[in-house]
């Protein structure tokens, strides 16, 4: 049967595969067009670069509840159009219930009748294109009318202040009371789109964590027992005797008597030496050298590890000036340290070329809505390794630290000099997961060619911590990403 509504974008956000495939060749046959993503994360991704017509979602996700995904598409300023389809295997009517207050326009139950899955879709696609249609004749967008009124009241500097309210934690007052019924921080997601369109410029100003489930930043860290993750744990500073190198809880040498309990001699202050600290659990009396960092989230409730959380990059905006967007200024090129000590040993592209090669892989990441990811490579130290050791010894090592760089290079990647003594790789098509992995060998092979050197690793990727060449670079330089090697 042909579609009365050709055209028509659905995103199918389903866990199951065989499931996800069913839906779409059904969608399909009515010449609709599909997007199957498994996990909310994914769903997100897509719909910051393409708003589909139709969510169809099943609750159940690998990575949290879809219903915290159906409430923010119906509170997102630019997603409020969208309608949501929650396609459940739970039969409760309780469960009925909380998908509608969440924000779901219709609920069906697995296995569905397909002619019933049909109709409803049919009639929500119908009615989100004359609700949008309406909204359309009647009002601009929100961004637009944002950009409009900070134009008129000549608005050029915007900065965040703290408000518990948000869901960021920060919101913008002046951007807020331009718009109607907003939520504090909707205007931050309104300002980033204006930004993403070259209508305001952004600066780094801070970032947050955000819990996962709901999104909101109210987050409670706490230090817990690796054993039984009680957060009832005491600390006790440790002590060494100087002279026979017991250590133990400052107190126990003052339960024997100010003497060492291991050796009898009598202590003195200055016979006991700072040795780090010791953790007790007073739950299950476990004693270790270091807890581990958990966080509840004080909005939602839900327990988290601090590797789960998500990141939100908080920006100060400035609007353009539009007399001035003719000719961008160039850019300053810091001269490397390397480039002269290698000679061309090696193919390593010079400054201005690697970010030459950025500026092309970034247009076409946003072009083909693909990620792109960036790691930087600082050595500090290089001047006493020379002194040390001598110039060509030196010029050596760093060819072959560079050759082994290569190694784990693909053909698509891009490596040149960056900063005054280090690298940048350029991977296009590579999210931050992937590109972390490829940082820890990096570092791997830098330490072990080049040993006694301070060397550094920071990431960053599009689009997340930015859209443009110098956000990208500004966020390497404050190094929210790192790699370590324990």
């Amino acid at each position: 049967m042909a579609s009365t509504q050709p055209d028509k974008l659905i995103l199918v956000v389903e866990p199951d595969p065989v499931v996800a495939a069913r839906l779409e060749d059904l969608f399909r046959s009515q010449g609709w067009s599909v997007e199957v993503r498994h996990d909310a994360r994914r769903a997100r991704e897509f719909l910051q670069t393409t708003r589909p017509h139709l969510v169809v979602l099943e609750p159940l996700l690998p990575d949290e509840h879809g219903l915290a995904l159906v409430k923010e598409l119906k509170n997102h300023p630019r997603w409020g159009f969208v309608p949501t389809l929650v396609l459940s295997e739970d039969l409760e009517p309780e469960a009925r219930l909380r998908a509608l207050k969440a924000g779901a326009l219709d609920y069906m139950t697995k296995p569905y009748e397909r002619e019933e899955l049909l109709f409803r879709v049919r009639n929500l696609l119908q009615l989100a294109a004359d609700e949008k249609a309406t909204a359309t004749h009647e009002k601009v967008s929100p961004e637009q009318k944002l950009l409009s009124a900070l134009l008129e009241r000549q608005v050029q500097q915007l900065v965040p202040d703290v408000d518990r309210n948000s869901r960021y934690g920060y919101s913008v007052a002046q951007a807020l009371q331009l718009l109607d019924d907003a939520q504090p921080g909707e205007e931050l997601d309104l300002l980033d789109e204006l930004a993403s369109r070259g209508k305001l410029e952004r600066e780094f100003y801070d970032v947050v964590h955000l819990c996962p489930t709901c999104g909101w930043h109210d987050l409670n860290f706490r230090e817990v027992c690796p054993a039984c993750e009680s957060p009832n744990i005491k600390v006790q500073q440790l002590v060494r005797h100087v002279t026979c190198g017991h250590v133990a809880p400052r107190s126990a040498f003052s339960e024997a008597g100010r003497r060492c309990p291991k050796c009898g001699r009598e202590t003195e202050p200055e016979s006991l030496a700072p040795a780090g600290v010791r953790f007790t659990c007073n739950h299950c009396h476990n004693t270790f050298a270091e807890p581990i960092v958990v966080c509840r989230c004080l909005n939602c409730g839900e327990l988290h590890d601090v590797d789960a959380l998500e990141t939100r990059v908080i920006w100060s905006y400035r609007l353009q000036a539009i007399e001035q967007e003719e000719e961008p200024p160039r850019r300053h090129v810091e001269p490397s340290v390397l480039r002269p000590l290698i000679r061309g040993d090696v193919a390593v592209l010079n400054e201005h070329e690697i970010l030459a090669k950025l500026e092309q892989a970034l247009a076409e990441a946003a072009q083909r809505n693909s990620q792109l990811s960036l790691i930087q490579i600082a050595i500090e130290g290089l001047g006493k390794l020379r002194v040390r050791m001598g110039e060509e010894k030196l010029r050596r090592l760093l060819v072959a630290a560079v050759s082994r760089l290569f190694r784990v290079l693909r053909a698509s990647d891009f490596l040149g000099y960056y900063g005054s003594s280090g690298f940048l790789l350029v991977l296009p098509d590579t999210d931050l997961a992937e590109a972390k992995i490829l940082a820890e060998r990096v570092l791997v092979y830098m330490r072990q060619v080049l040993p006694g050197l301070f060397i550094s690793v920071r990431l960053a990727g599009f689009p997340q911590d930015g859209r443009s060449v110098d956000e990208l670079l500004e966020m390497l330089e404050v190094g929210i990403e790192t790699v370590s090697l324990s």
